[in-house]
């Protein structure tokens, strides 16, 4: 239904902004619309349209298209892996997927060796090189800080109390800590916990804190959060399409007079 008028409220006083009906114009000039640039936004943008001709006529429209997520990363895991027969061929094959690689591997055993003279403990020694004349696999454990000075490293660190040490004909060579059996594990500790413990608003503009009021194996953080800075006034959109005077309009209000 048209309008019989339109007005705008001053502050005071509702004023007529509708004026005489004109003379018909011109058929207006054709418009025409182009595609103008297309440019890639940022991942999880907005998409953006925006009109670069000044004609009101015309339209040269430019686009922002964000591009896409990037991609999962692919993964590589180990499966099983087992003993193949000596002499066979080792094997790897993936059960996976192609994105999502799990190889299993079969790796064949070494041909058998040859069996190797024992070791004889010869005992404790307390001094670097032990005492007497060694014939090949005489093995004597390191017992005293003394028999550290100049003893070989072992293949686990430097020589230390309890490594033994066997005479190959030409030299002591370290193989290591000569240790019993390991005990039982012991039981397992209780599990750590987090909490939220306060949580307390700050001024507009301070720095956010994050404190631990409670233990290292049972923290509760407290949080300080700053509120939002104040926004921008709002504008008056008010538009009234009423037969009766509208009340409540404020300045800049616009009544549809039907």
């Amino acid at each position: 239904m048209a309008a019989s008028d339109v007005r705008v409220f001053d502050g005071t006083q509702w004023v007529s902004i509708k004026g005489p009906k004109g003379d018909a114009g011109a058929a207006g000039a054709k418009s025409t619309i182009a595609l103008g640039t297309v440019t890639t936004g940022a991942a999880g943008s907005t998409v953006i349209v925006t009109d670069s001709n000044p004609s009101p006529n015309d339209a040269t429209l430019n686009f922002t298209i964000p591009r896409g997520d990037a991609g999962q990363a692919a993964t590589i895991s180990v499966g099983t892996t087992a003993t193949g027969a000596a002499g066979s061929q080792a094997q790897v094959t993936n059960v996976g997927t192609a994105s999502a690689a799990v190889f299993n591997f079969v790796i064949p055993a070494g041909p058998k060796g040859d069996t190797g003279a024992a070791a004889v403990i010869k005992g404790t020694a307390t001094a670097y090189p032990p005492t007497g004349s060694p014939v090949v696999n005489d093995l004597y454990i390191l017992g005293s800080a003394a028999a550290l000075t100049g003893a070989p490293a072992s293949g686990v660190g430097p020589a230390a109390i309890g490594d033994g040490v066997v005479w190959t004909g030409t030299a002591w060579v370290n193989v290591g800590p000569l240790r019993g059996p390991a005990g039982p594990d012991g039981s397992p500790g209780a599990a750590a916990t987090i909490a939220v413990g306060t949580v307390t608003g700050l001024a507009a503009g301070a720095t956010p804190t994050v404190s631990n009021t409670g233990t290292a194996t049972a923290a509760v953080f407290a949080f300080g959060i700053p509120a939002g800075a104040k926004g921008d006034a709002g504008q008056n959109f008010q538009v009234f399409d009423t037969a009766t005077t509208p009340a409540g309009a404020l300045k800049g209000a616009l009544w549809i007079v039907p």
